[in-house]
């Protein structure tokens, strides 16, 4: 009962406000230059993934700095949990 409500009443004032958004956006000229940047990252990309000396982690760490911590936590996270799971 209360989600149908919910439902209602929300959806309702979400479509009032993007009716109101939708009459102050003034839209620009139409292009397709994002699919080209697009185009120009993923073939970025492609170039360091096909070089023979890509290593995955290399490319996270380089890319995601904190993916070393990450890791580390959640290795540490999983010894935990097998600890008190298994043996206590």
């Amino acid at each position: 009962g209360n989600s149908l409500l919910d439902i209602i009443v929300f959806g309702r004032n979400a479509g009032k406000a993007a009716a109101k958004r939708a009459k102050e956006v003034e839209l620009g000229e139409m292009n397709l230059d994002h699919i080209a940047a697009y185009a120009k990252e993923l073939e970025e990309a492609g170039k360091l993934l096909d070089d023979e000396k890509a290593d995955i982690n290399a490319i996270f760490k380089k890319y995601v700095p904190q993916w070393a911590e990450f890791e580390h936590t959640v290795a540490e996270k999983r010894r935990l949990y097998l600890k008190k799971k298994f043996f206590e």
